[in-house]
């Protein structure tokens, strides 16, 4: 007995000196949290949920800063977490499966290889959903056979395109993409005004977390769900799955469905030191168990089924250890035509009522409605009383000119008095 326990008074000494490096390197810096969705979305949510909770289980306690890089569908911020992004434990990716699907596809705007991020945790296994605007007078999952449906997508690299796309190729549905639309508030707004009909490629999460009132006045209607272990909440809907009319069909459904096993992850680039990494991961599993956490995400109406580190790279390498045929025919699928958004711009008078990050968003009322405006420090031209201006120079209380497409759009011009 004496020998066992010193054998592990020993073991635990060896494991708190190991990683002793590691805890001290975290006092006092920041980590860097990066949804790939805009601000308002299902992967925004995620990312500031957990940016509330997980400084508080890192050893040295950092702060945390939630950034959003939501472009091209989070290629954008994958390939950036891969080629960029500091290799120190400091920076934590929102890696989307499907950007992950574009590798196995062969396309050539990917820099990542995938298998090799240092992935921390996955925060929720999701079921995706497709909705219509109340005014279509759909009421049926057959009515996405029987006629066209314009809808709305984020980029081909995004589930917003290739749901409905493999959906159309496999199932034979008739859906027109448009593709344009940066995040889920845009998407649903654009229902709101007539540009879009329906939508897929939105999570049950997000409509249960940021549409559950629209559903519940009957403004937007969930007509089927897809996913391989569907979301309890929405089980009397039918699954697009059992869509399928042969084995085949079903094969390529379950292949594109397998993303939503870890639809929440979280990763660091490879080049990560390892003991890092594992604190990392160590204190994700601490915050998926916090009782202040599980409070929090019952409170923002975020469902948390989450997965460690390990066992979500277990099952990215799975995904690509998947059938090449079953792979190319969905990858076929998803060469479909799809359309560009037009924004059409125009200029509008208004005070500015508030200001966020650092200028890199406004709000103010338009047409009687609060809506918002992203500004970009290169892509949005800012003046103030006729002198050129940065974002953060824009404050509340400003009377501006501000050109823009509508809200969640970017602004290509403000000028304030």
């Amino acid at each position: 007995m004496k020998h066992n326990a010193f054998v592990m008074a020993a073991a635990a000494a060896a494991l708190m000196a190991a990683p002793a490096g590691a805890q001290d390197f975290f006092k006092g810096k920041r980590i860097t949290l990066v949804a790939s969705g805009g601000a308002g979305g299902g992967y925004d949510n995620y990312a500031r949920l957990l940016g509330r909770h997980f400084p508080k289980h890192i050893p040295g306690k950092p702060r945390a800063r939630v950034q959003n890089m939501n472009a091209a569908g989070g290629m954008v911020l994958a390939n950036y977490t891969y080629t960029k992004a500091p290799k120190d434990g400091t920076y934590l990716g929102n890696i989307r499966p499907s950007v992950l699907f574009e590798q196995l596809f062969g396309n050539k705007a990917v820099k990542f290889d995938g298998p090799k991020f240092e992935y921390i945790g996955n925060m929720n296994e999701d079921t995706d959903a497709c909705l219509v605007w109340h005014t279509t007078g759909a009421t049926s999952v057959k009515d996405f056979f029987t006629r066209d449906f314009i809808t709305s997508g984020n980029s081909r690299s995004a589930m917003s395109f290739s749901f409905p796309a493999v959906f159309n190729a496999v199932l034979g549905t008739r859906f027109k993409i448009i593709l344009g639309y940066a995040g889920t508030p845009s998407r649903i707004l654009a229902m709101e005004r007539g540009e879009v009909e329906a939508t897929c490629g939105l999570t049950t999460t997000t409509i249960k977390a940021r549409l559950g009132q629209v559903l519940k006045e009957g403004k937007i209607r969930v007509l089927a769900v897809a996913g391989n272990n569907p979301d309890p909440d929405f089980k009397h809907l039918p699954n697009m799955l059992n869509q399928a009319k042969n084995a085949e069909d079903r094969a390529a459904l379950k292949f594109l469905f397998s993303q939503m096993q870890v639809a929440r992850m979280f990763a660091a680039p490879p080049g990560t030191p390892k003991e890092r990494v594992e604190l990392l991961r160590k204190a994700f599993v601490a915050t998926m168990k916090d009782a202040a956490f599980l409070k929090d995400a019952t409170r923002t109406r975020t469902d948390v089924q989450w997965s460690t580190g390990a066992a979500s790279a277990k099952i990215v390498n799975e995904l690509y250890a998947s059938n090449p045929n079953v792979v190319a025919r969905v990858r076929d699928a998803l060469k479909a035509k799809a359309s560009k958004r037009k924004l059409v711009y125009r200029t509008v008078s208004a005070k500015i009522d508030s200001v966020k990050r650092k200028g890199g968003r406004i709000y103010f009322m338009d047409g009687g409605k609060n809506v918002q405006a992203s500004v970009s420090g290169r892509g949005t031209k800012i003046t103030i009383a006729g002198k050129k201006a940065k974002r953060s120079a824009v404050k509340a209380g400003m009377t501006c000119d501000i050109n823009y497409a509508g809200s969640y759009t970017r602004a290509k011009a403000i000028d304030c008095k």
